[in-house]
């Protein structure tokens, strides 16, 4: 189940959180989930990593990826 967004209301929301969730394909392997600081920026996701790191490996291999982003301090606030 999920929210269908208005273009606006995803810009704010993109806009103010933080946080998202990259998942990437590993092959031969489950899929590989690293928590990322995120910028939303001409309606895309910038992100920032090292190129000798493993996600960015993966990521070249195989170019799909899942953002799952999140908002709210604790717990019982995430969204």
């Amino acid at each position: 189940m999920g929210v269908d967004l208005e273009p606006q209301e995803l810009d704010e929301y993109l806009q103010t959180s933080p946080r998202t969730i990259l998942c990437v394909t590993r092959p031969g392997k489950a899929p590989f989930a690293a928590p990322m600081w995120f910028a939303w920026m001409d309606g895309k996701i910038v992100m920032h990593t090292l190129l000798t790191s493993k996600k960015v490996q993966y990521i070249r291999d195989q170019p799909l990826v899942t953002c799952v982003v999140e908002s709210g301090e604790h717990y019982y606030q995430l969204k």
